[in-house]
């Protein structure tokens, strides 16, 4: 499951992950992710909640890599990310 809430106002995206991806669930998720990215302005915050997510394999990872490195080209600011214990 994945849900993404964007705060224009605030210039925030707020993404919670939760459960068991697939490779095309976790490349689904990366596009949206950066779609919302790019709809706000640039020094925008992220606030990641990632405590129940459990990505499927390396190329997820890889998926993952490349979106880190998108979202930085669009001048992200502050990413807060929310883990578990694991």
């Amino acid at each position: 499951m994945i849900q993404i809430r964007k705060d224009v106002s605030k210039n925030r995206a707020y993404i919670k992950l939760k459960g068991f991806f697939q490779d095309e669930d976790v490349k689904s998720a990366c596009e949206q992710i950066l779609s919302t990215a790019k709809s706000l302005a640039p020094g925008f915050d992220i606030v990641n909640d990632i405590e129940e997510f459990k990505p499927a394999s390396p190329k997820a990872a890889e998926y993952i890599a490349h979106l880190q490195e998108e979202v930085g080209k669009l001048q992200v600011g502050k990413i807060v990310r929310i883990v578990g214990n694991n």
